[in-house]
């Protein structure tokens, strides 16, 4: 039974998306990491991911490491433009994780300050 377990969990790391993210890679790889996550703080909508996700999978090809998720951390849940940027990057991972190798897809859900304010939150706890 033990020898199922080896396969099903990978000891991973987060992996800041963006221009550095196959160089920082290549780097920490050496280290044992079996899979990476890689995040993206509130967009991704300067990156090419098609270009990304090949460059990402050259690397790791014949390592047998993998990509086990994409994620965006960001509020989608405002009305600003940072919120709407953060909705369609959402989007734009959903539609791009197959080229990743994964079909997994985080991010944070966000918080609505204006239902924190009808439960009686002061101003200064929305910070």
């Amino acid at each position: 039974m033990a020898a199922e377990f080896k396969d099903a969990i990978r000891i991973g790391t987060l992996v800041n998306g963006g221009p550095g993210t196959v160089e920082y890679i290549r780097q920490i790889l050496p280290h044992g990491f079996e899979s990476f996550s890689i995040t993206f703080w509130k967009t991704c909508l300067g990156t090419n991911l098609k270009k990304l996700a090949e460059d990402v999978r050259r690397v790791l090809d014949g390592t047998g490491v993998i990509v086990s998720s994409a994620s965006v951390f960001g509020n989608p849940l405002m009305d600003g433009q940072e919120a709407k940027d953060n909705r369609e990057s959402w989007k734009r991972l959903i539609d791009a994780a197959h080229l990743f190798g994964t079909d997994l897809v985080t991010g944070f859900a966000g918080r609505a300050g204006v239902f924190l304010c009808a439960r009686g939150a002061k101003k200064s706890n929305l910070r």
